[in-house]
């Protein structure tokens, strides 16, 4: 898949370096390095003299803001994320988080206003764990080129994302997303506005692959050039008023329920196609819509579609 938002990621990585540092940061560094080799100790983040965990790097050598960078493949151990912070793995060979079960790998524990940017990890949760990344408060929230898979539990997943209160923002791209209760869940608690894109993803054997949930607040979620394949679950799920996803250019196969819109939830479609549904293309319910513009190939969901125009 291509990547197409270089300026969007320089944009956040900006927004990360200008966040009110001091008041969360422990660390005096704007960089650390971690490594298999490296030694959690005082000093530790230099190339020549790398840390051995995300955390440590977090929590006393990085300042709010700053950036950890994989020296070289290793598992790193899960991280709590409490302030802006960039975790970067550029090519260093595969940097993996385990998480241990029923754990979390990811733990976004950060300020309202924080920028949070996860690059090149394996978060993985072995059949066991509950979730992925939990982003609990953030400001943005950005994940790219990463792998999260393994995280079943009912009730976690692979991103599950729910701010109470206030706003937030998420950018997902270039990530696969397996084997987990759900692919990403943007759940608004609270009276939070959740606005997000997903975008050249791969979603797989899970039972919710985008949802969108607006418990009390708002949802919204924009899903663009991503397969979905969910033998036992839904594609695409909207619940609630306030609930909003816009697929474009999306592809829907095998799912049980490929779109579902329930209690006032809406699903925008475009150019999406829906094939080999082994219970229903489409479904609505309790004030649930779907919008279609006309361009899709959905195999027998006339029914339960609604047309609107293109601008």
């Amino acid at each position: 898949m291509k990547a197409t938002h270089s300026a969007y990621f320089a944009a956040v990585l900006i927004g990360a370096l200008s966040s009110s540092a001091a008041a969360l940061a422990v660390g005096t560094q704007p960089r650390a390095w971690v490594s298999g080799l490296g030694a959690d100790a005082v000093g530790c983040g230099s190339l020549l003299a790398p840390c051995r965990s995300f955390q440590y790097a977090h929590d006393k050598i990085v300042f709010a803001g700053g950036t950890i960078d994989v020296k070289d493949a290793a598992a790193y151990g899960p991280i709590i994320i409490r302030n802006a912070i960039s975790i970067v793995n550029d090519g260093s060979g595969t940097a993996v988080i385990l998480a241990a079960a029923g754990g979390i790998g990811v733990d976004v524990s950060a300020g309202a206003a924080d920028a949070i940017h996860i690059k090149g990890l394996v978060i993985d949760g072995v059949g066991a764990g509950n979730t992925g990344v939990l982003g609990r408060s953030f400001g943005q929230l950005t994940i790219e080129d990463c792998t999260i898979k393994g995280f079943p539990i009912n009730g976690g997943g692979a991103i599950r994302l729910i701010p109470s209160g206030g706003t937030s923002h998420f950018a997902i791209s270039h990530v696969l997303l397996a084997d987990s209760y759900f692919g990403v869940l943007a759940q608004a608690n609270g009276g939070a506005v959740i606005t997000g894109q997903v975008s050249e993803t791969a979603i797989a054997n899970t039972d919710s692959g985008v949802w969108a949930d607006a418990q009390s607040g708002t949802s919204s979620v924009a899903v663009s050039n991503t397969q979905i394949e969910n033998p036992h679950g839904v594609g695409l799920f909207a619940t609630n008023v306030n609930a909003t996803i816009s697929a474009d250019t999306v592809e829907i196969d095998h799912a049980e329920f490929a779109v579902d819109a329930l209690n006032g939830g809406a699903i925008y479609l475009s150019n999406v196609t829906v094939a080999n549904s082994t219970n229903v293309d489409v479904f609505t319910f309790g004030g649930g819509i779907v919008f279609t513009y006309g361009n899709n190939i959905i195999s027998a969901a006339a029914g339960a579609l609604t047309p609107i125009a293109l601008h």
